[in-house]
């Protein structure tokens, strides 16, 4: 029995609602998926069904054909990912190893209480399972390709034993609109950066205070990276590097924000160290910052708020110059859309994300995400974030990175697909390439004639604790996909 069966019991389709109820019991952050994927075991083995998992923990599952009659029809195979990004509201106590999601209905979607809802992706694991536990027509042979790590880098994609899929044709089910098929994405890459701090002892009536920035929207750094969405730990260094403008001496004791290299920030803070006659001009500074702060974002981040808090002595405070080289770095590295697409209309082409900043054993670390369409400039920006931050004097280096995902000319698969989903839903689709990271770029380089393409429910502020999921979006999606798996059997 689901924590959540009081929100699911009514909702149609069924099947794949019992599935999301039971996901939503099974804590899953990356690297964490165990779990899920002895979940979809179970499920197989209640189903007979045969499955292999490969040696990174990527699952696939094989279903047969509905009858006899369609054991030689072409095998078809979906893909989804088990992990998810755990964030949750300052307020909220969650710990996303082991609590459960606990879900509420408003209208016509489906939101958590103040956490991540899973969503993404586990509407399209529900989606999977129920073609094994309830298919609603006749079908030839499944394959069913369940994908760890997807939201730390498509690292379960890139790790995949590819030999385990014998499909040429693959749905993947992790896009968010009914009325899109993607057919191709951007590539991907990091940067991390590491910069050394000097410490310095402090006058014994130094005083410590936090200034902390809160209550953004956040956001997929891939999907909303267009959007007018703040980034928590550029603000932050932004209102440093004006309180030194006003003449604030201060040191730096410490910095941290952002959960995940493909989450924009939402919240970050800092700790600085000030003389005892500093306090009430420090306090005055940050009520005059917050006020232009609230003025400027008030439309697009009506959530927004700057406030100081006296605070415990840091373990370590560096010097001024360690302070102002690492608020300096964070202030110039790069953060938002680069460039737009000149081939695809309204489509981003290059973007970063400055997504994680912490200081540990005297050092400030820090995360870099980046994504292009065109691979030689994701080239460019790598070396321009990698140039920025060793001219004020960290380490960086590249970090291991993801294919882009060039469109077929042709695609069997999309034309089928899209007249499923104009059934299902009255809209002929759009035909898609998006911006954010999709395992298919990275299956498609390790099986190189597949045909694959991503659909998916209508799911919003993904990444977010304010992710939702549109419930008639779900019933339209599992129609189309009836309808695709009985073409394909016929």
């Amino acid at each position: 029995m689901s924590t959540n069966d009081s929100v699911y019991n009514d909702l149609k389709p069924a099947a794949v609602w019992r599935h999301f109820a039971a996901f939503n019991d099974i804590p899953r952050p990356s690297q964490h998926e165990q779990r899920a994927r002895e979940y979809v075991q179970r499920v197989a083995i209640e189903n007979n069904a045969l499955y292999k998992v490969d040696d990174y923990g990527n699952i696939v599952v094989y279903v047969n054909a509905s009858n006899e009659a369609l054991k030689s029809a072409p095998c078809l195979s979906f893909q989804s990912h088990l992990d998810m990004v755990c964030q949750n509201l300052p307020k909220v106590k969650f710990d996303p190893f082991n609590d459960p999601i606990l879900a509420r209905q408003e209208g016509n979607r489906i939101y958590a209480k103040g956490t991540t809802l899973g969503a993404d992706n586990a509407i399209g694991a529900s989606l999977m399972l129920a073609l094994l536990t309830d298919a609603p027509v006749e079908h030839g042979p499944l394959e069913l390709l369940f994908t760890v790590e997807e939201e730390i880098g498509l690292i379960g994609a890139a790790k995949l034993d590819a030999a385990l899929i014998t499909s040429r044709t693959m749905i993947n089910l992790d896009s968010t609109s009914t009325t899109e098929i993607t057919v191709g994405c951007a590539g991907g890459e990091g940067v991390d950066a590491s910069l050394k701090l000097q410490s310095q002892d402090m006058p014994a009536d130094s005083q410590y205070y936090q200034i902390h920035i809160s209550g953004l929207a956040g956001g997929h750094s891939g999907v909303q990276i267009d959007e007018p969405r703040a980034n928590a730990i550029k603000l932050l260094a932004k209102v440093l590097l004006n309180l030194r403008a006003q003449d604030l001496e201060f040191n730096l004791g410490d910095f941290n924000g952002g959960t995940a290299h493909n989450a924009i920030p939402r919240d970050a803070t800092a700790v600085i160290a000030i003389s005892a006659t500093d306090a009430a001009r420090l306090q005055t500074l940050i009520d005059e910052l917050s006020q232009h702060l609230t003025n400027t974002w008030k439309q697009d981040e009506p959530g927004l708020a700057l406030k100081v808090l006296l605070a415990e002595a840091s373990q370590s405070t560096f010097d001024l110059n360690s302070t102002d080289a690492a608020i300096q770095l964070l202030h110039q590295l790069p953060h938002g859309v680069q460039q737009m697409s000149d081939r695809f209309e309204g489509k981003v082409e290059t973007s970063c994300n400055l997504s994680n900043v912490e200081i540990a054993d005297n050092q400030l670390q820090l995360h870099v995400s980046s994504r292009s369409l065109i691979a030689s400039q994701l080239d460019v920006l790598q070396m321009q974030i990698i140039a920025i931050s060793e001219k004020a004097g960290a380490e960086a280096q590249r970090t291991e990175g993801y294919p882009g995902w060039e469109p077929r000319q042709e695609s069997p698969l999309c034309h089928i697909a899209a007249v499923a989903l104009q059934k299902a839903t009255g809209v002929a689709p759009r035909i898609e390439v998006i911006h954010a990271g999709v395992e298919c770029g990275v299956i498609a380089s390790k099986i190189s004639d597949l045909d694959v393409i991503s659909i998916g429910a209508e799911l919003y502020d993904l990444h977010s604790p304010e992710e939702s999921v549109v419930i008639p979006s779900v019933a339209m999606i599992w129609d189309a996909l009836g309808q695709i798996v009985q073409e394909y059997a016929a």
